[in-house]
């Protein structure tokens, strides 16, 4: 099945009616709407929770990613965001599909989009304090082979689109005015591999949904590499 891009369109959308109708005109944190921030985005892959003993790849593979985020406050508990990453990472292929493993690379682009609510009852005012995020991510990824298997003539392996989606607690500090420190824990699920997990659990072979070895992985590596992160970054009020 085929998600279109403008389901992101659409949250977006909607995140932006919802705080429009339960918000006032207030500005943010002293008087600041715009937050413009840097993130750092790492994650242990927990591999080995979520799939069988064909996945070898280690249990700890932090990953850093780097990522742009525009933070926009609507309201004083309320801020939309929306943020572009850049992946670039090792895959191996199950050995299942193949006689040998694949190592290759999986690397492309992530964008998110959303809804950040802070906790006013503790003080807190967007941006400044703790918040409870909502998110939907957009992935468009491309696997290239490192050589080997395939041969030295077929580098690329295909592009891939899917979706994932999440939540997460977080707390930002505004100091100096305007430059701002951001904690961030999340829990994020790859559509396409929960939808893997599901008809395989109910005996179906997921090769009939569209499924083969490569997407699969590709699918696998964004479910390891998301299901638990630790966002770290600094920002600026504009």
């Amino acid at each position: 099945m085929k998600i279109s891009t403008s389901i992101l369109i659409s949250c977006l959308l909607i995140f932006i009616t919802i705080d429009a109708a339960c918000q006032t005109k207030t500005p943010g944190y002293m008087g600041k709407r715009v937050n413009l921030q840097l993130n750092v985005n790492t994650a242990p892959a927990v591999s080995s929770l979520i799939d069988l003993s064909t996945w070898s790849e280690a249990l700890v593979d932090i990953n850093p990613r780097v990522s742009i985020n525009l933070e926009y406050t609507v309201g004083t508990s309320h801020a939309l965001s929306g943020s572009y990453e850049r992946t670039s990472d090792q895959i191996i292929i199950e050995k299942a599909k193949f006689q040998n493993e694949i190592t290759g690379t999986i690397f492309g682009n992530t964008f998110t989009v959303g809804d950040k609510i802070f906790k006013s009852y503790t003080g807190s005012i967007s941006p400044h304090g703790k918040y409870f995020i909502v998110k939907l991510s957009y992935h468009n990824m491309n696997l290239k082979d490192r050589g080997g298997f395939f041969g030295t003539d077929i580098k690329e392996l295909g592009n891939y689109k899917s979706f994932s989606f999440g939540w997460g607690i977080g707390k930002q500090v505004v100091f100096s005015k305007k430059v701002n420190f951001n904690l961030l824990l999340t829990n994020s699920y790859n559509w396409d591999y929960l939808r893997y997990l599901l008809i395989s659990a109910n005996g179906y072979s997921p090769d009939y949904y569209g499924f083969n070895p490569l997407n699969t992985a590709v699918y696998r590596k964004l479910f390891a590499d998301n299901i638990l992160g630790v966002t770290v970054g600094l920002g600026i009020l504009l």
